[in-house]
Formats: C-alpha cells, structure tokens, sequence
C-alpha cells in the first residue's frame, strides 16, 4: 500500500469511528423513548438549575465537544488539514469529560471497567495518544518528506 493510501485510511478510519459515535448516540437516544439533543437540552438545563454556575460551565464543554465531534468526523473524512487541528483542540476536552475517540471500542469494555477506574482513564488515555500520533505521523507533508529521504 502507497503512503498516500495509508494516510487517507488513517484520516477516514477516525473520522469513522467519530461517525460511528454519532449514529451509536442518536440510535441510543431514540431506542430509549428520547429526541437526540433536545432531551439533553432539556436535563442540562434542569441540572444548571438545580446545580448553578458549575454545572453551567461542564455542560457547555460537553456540548462544544459533541458539535466539534460533528465537525472532525466531516473534517477528517474529507481529508482536511483543519481536522487534525480540531483533534489537538479536542484533546483536552475528551480527556476531562472521558469521552474516548475509539468509543466503539469502549462500548465492550464498559461491561469490564467502571467509568470511574484508573484502567478506564489509562485506556481513554491511550486512544487519544493513538489518535493524535497516527494522525501527526500519517500526514500527507511528512509521508512526502519520508519518501525524498
């Protein structure tokens, strides 16, 4: 496989387990009686309510986390520069709120790890290592560079 082909690959396989996140939400939503967003607007502002200013602030990086998950799965499966960017923003927030990029992959491991325990964290940890590395590495400019080497 050429290097251009491999970091395409890299690029649409995060950009589809960010897709895959999506539809897994919407799906979980609607089996479960609930209009995806708009039920969760409503509970966040139950919760801001009944919790304040605290509360106010953890629910607008959630909610800025799930429209920029939107945005890189788009960015990321149409090959754009800005969507590696997106993911070094994103790092920070998937990390405080736990929200890994490899959620598929958390869906069975769920049923082992409490969301709470030191592995869960260490393995959130390392898919979003692994992203931001295989997303650096594969990068069209550097693959260049690898092959005039």
């Amino acid at each position: 496989m050429n290097k251009d082909m491999a970091s395409k690959y890299v690029w649409w396989g995060w950009g589809g387990l960010d897709a895959i996140y999506i539809l897994n939400y919407i799906v979980r939503e609607l089996l479960q009686g609930d209009f995806p967003f708009y039920t969760d607007a409503l509970s966040a502002l139950n919760i801001i309510e009944d919790h304040g200013g605290y509360a106010a602030v953890l629910m607008a990086f959630g909610w800025g986390l799930q429209l920029s998950v939107f945005a890189s799965c788009v960015l990321l499966l149409r090959g754009s520069r800005w969507g590696r960017r997106l993911v070094w923003l994103q790092l920070p927030f998937r990390l405080f709120l736990l929200l890994p990029s490899a959620s598929v992959l958390f869906i069975y491991l769920g049923s082992h790890f409490s969301r709470a325990s030191v592995t869960f964290f260490l393995l959130v940890v390392a898919s979003e290592l692994a992203k931001v590395w295989s997303l650096w590495f594969f990068n069209e400019r550097k693959l260049r560079n690898l092959d005039a080497a």
